[in-house]
């Protein structure tokens, strides 16, 4: 008769019940139907009771567990939004002390002790506590203090699991370690004491079994078990393999979010590795990088964790056409950005670099908060094509700061100003009314930075050279755009508000060589062109 497929967690109903008793009872039940002679106790009618026992399981877990959280958070939202809210705060303090009653902390550390109960229950507790680190600015003390509570039964179900199983009966669920790494981010002392070994183990022996992309971000317990005096050596010994595996797999996504981590312990090997690679691969530094790929776990704009392997994918398709190509863009022209322009003419510009033609320069700013400049590669490809047949190069240069997009223009100048001035430049960077972004330093400001050096790069240009400013609100009346026109005896294209180059369509002058522009910007009547400070 004693048949289990599972060990059953001795959950409490809401009633009072356990449920051991409830399986005695169903057993009870069985052996009543078998004696009475409704039944012979046969596989089915075990199979039945397992069903009967899983159900009455979800059915505790969702009632004494699942539901309290899920109230509780919808509680939580509506205090932060309290001043839109009709509800009277008194009302919503007692819904959410209602909510708290009723979630039973002994059964959440039951639950997570026994592996049916854990695979049940583990998304909802995955995301109350996200929701707890996402909106604890507005929680009050006794939410806070209520979280540490539940956390605690986690990480006692957790203990009691590993000391009766091992580590073994841990499943490699990278839900149930990111809730374990929300606990240690909200209370760290819950993984302190008599609990630290076991969690340190568990890190060390389970967690590192999933793949680097979601075990970079198990900051917190990473490195628990990393200093941990028992586990540090083998826990670093798994970060380096985990992550020279990727190297040498090539899988640049997930050693980017290595690199983002906010565990120094994977994020510094990443970057060791990294520079190693580039090192053998390149002959550069991935120093020469880190900023404008914004590899720190500190990072800054939106869209860094998609750098790193959107530039190596670049970087190796041109690499694969041209060795040598990518050193020689970065150490002669400063590009670093490698994914934001066609291959088509990074190759050309790499053939074609000793080559005196008439040119113009593209100058992107490192600093691209949200990938606008991404987004114009099909318009470089198309303008480079018309101004290629009309006998007119391309170059691309960038720059992170003010000194570096002066000295840009000087270097192409010293290089090719001998024979060839500049006939047009293409600016690429976040603008404002009067001045866009140089880069992480300083902006470039109309008011501060026309000094005499400055205008002296006029004899850099062809007489009356063309300019784009690819910059938000540059052309603006009375702006930046216009004054750069006027210093430098330009015409200037600009937008007068916040939009994006659409086209640049090229004429060439069969006589002059006179290159002149026509641009349109995705918003129309956005364009401004300005010719010596006038207004056209």
């Amino acid at each position: 008769m004693e048949r289990r497929a599972f060990s059953v967690p001795n959950l409490v109903a809401k009633d009072g019940d356990t449920l051991e008793k409830i399986e005695e009872q169903y057993r009870a039940g069985m052996l009543q139907n078998i004696v009475e002679g409704h039944s012979d106790g046969n596989e089915s009618d075990h199979a039945k009771l397992q069903e009967e026992l899983r159900e009455k399981i979800y059915e505790v877990l969702k009632t004494t567990i699942e539901q309290p959280l899920r109230n509780m958070k919808d509680a939580h939202y509506r205090k932060k939004n309290i001043q839109q809210n009709e509800l009277d705060p008194l009302d919503l303090k007692l819904e959410e002390e209602r909510a708290k009653k009723s979630c039973d902390l002994q059964n959440i550390k039951t639950a997570m002790s026994k592996k049916i109960s854990r695979e049940e229950v583990i998304c909802s507790l995955c995301s109350f506590f996200d929701h707890i680190i996402r909106e604890s600015v507005y929680l009050d003390e006794g939410s806070r203090e209520f979280s540490i509570q539940c956390g605690s039964a986690v990480i006692e179900g957790i203990r009691d699991a590993i000391l009766e199983h091992g580590t073994d009966e841990i499943e490699d669920n990278p839900i149930l370690f990111e809730t374990l790494n929300s606990i240690a981010h909200l209370n760290p002392e819950s993984i302190r004491g008599e609990v630290h070994d076991q969690i340190a183990q568990l890190v060390t022996r389970r967690a590192t079994l999933l793949p680097l992309s979601e075990f970079s971000n198990l900051n917190y317990l990473v490195d628990v078990a990393c200093e941990h005096k028992s586990f540090s050596d083998e826990m670093n010994e798994c970060i380096n393999q985990k992550i020279k595996e990727s190297v040498i797999n090539e899988d640049w996504p997930a050693l980017d979010d290595a690199c983002h981590s906010m565990s120094g312990y994977i994020s510094k090997v990443a970057a060791k590795e990294l520079d190693q690679y580039f090192q053998e691969k390149y002959q550069l530094s991935i120093d020469d990088f880190f900023d404008a790929w914004d590899l720190s776990p500190f990072a800054t704009w939106q869209s860094s964790e998609q750098n790193l392997w959107m530039n190596l994918e670049a970087m190796e398709k041109i690499e694969s056409e041209r060795p040598g190509i990518t050193k020689v863009l970065h150490d002669e022209f400063n590009i670093r950005e490698f994914r934001r322009y066609p291959a088509e003419i990074l190759i050309e510009q790499f053939d074609a670099r000793l080559e005196h033609i008439p040119y113009g320069l593209v100058l992107y700013t490192n600093r691209d908060h949200n990938r606008a400049f991404d987004m114009y590669d099909d318009v470089l490809l198309s303008t480079y094509q018309q101004l290629k047949a009309k006998g007119v190069g391309m170059r691309i240069m960038e720059f992170d700061s003010k000194y570096e997009l002066i000295k840009s223009l000087a270097r192409a100048n010293m290089t090719y100003g001998s024979q060839n001035k500049l006939s047009y430049v293409i600016l690429g960077a976040h603008g404002y009314a009067e001045g866009f972004t140089a880069g992480s330093r300083r902006d470039v400001s109309m008011r501060k930075d026309f000094s005499e050096g400055v205008v002296r790069i006029k004899d850099y240009f062809v007489e009356n050279p063309e300019i784009v400013l690819a910059s938000c609100s540059t052309g603006s009346e009375n702006g930046i755009g216009q004054h750069i026109s006027q210093v430098y005896d330009a015409r200037v294209h600009a937008p007068n508000g916040p939009t994006k180059v659409k086209s640049i369509n090229p004429e060439v002058d069969p006589q002059t060589g006179h290159v002149s522009f026509s641009v349109k910007f995705q918003r129309n009547g956005e364009e401004k062109t300005y010719y010596r400070g006038i207004q056209e």
